[in-house]
């Protein structure tokens, strides 16, 4: 099941404006994500049976939009590079007696 979380949703409007206007992408993208949660259904499933997204997004190119890996950049490598950051200042403060063993 797609996820409708906030990147989602954001992707799935940028990938319906494209061939409507911003409003009406939209709404369409916020029907689909509430339906997904409240029903506990897929959000692409519930995108592409409307006609306003199929007759405009291929199946292909909307399990590209909300494919996760292909938005989130760089952001794992970030998340480990702070990481070993703070685990090398908790090393440096706990060795300086400024933080308990």
């Amino acid at each position: 099941m797609w996820s409708a979380s906030g990147p989602s949703r954001r992707r799935g409007v940028a990938g319906v404006r494209g061939q409507c206007t911003r409003q009406h992408a939209h709404d369409v993208v916020y029907d689909a994500a509430q339906s997904a949660f409240v029903e506990n259904k897929s959000f692409s499933d519930l995108l592409m049976a409307d006609q306003r997204v199929a007759s405009r997004v291929d199946r292909s190119a909307m399990r590209d939009l909300l494919d996760p890996t292909l938005y989130t950049g760089l952001c794992g490598d970030m998340a480990r590079e702070q990481a070993a950051l703070a685990r090398a200042k908790a090393h440096e403060l706990s060795r300086a007696g400024e933080l308990p063993a």
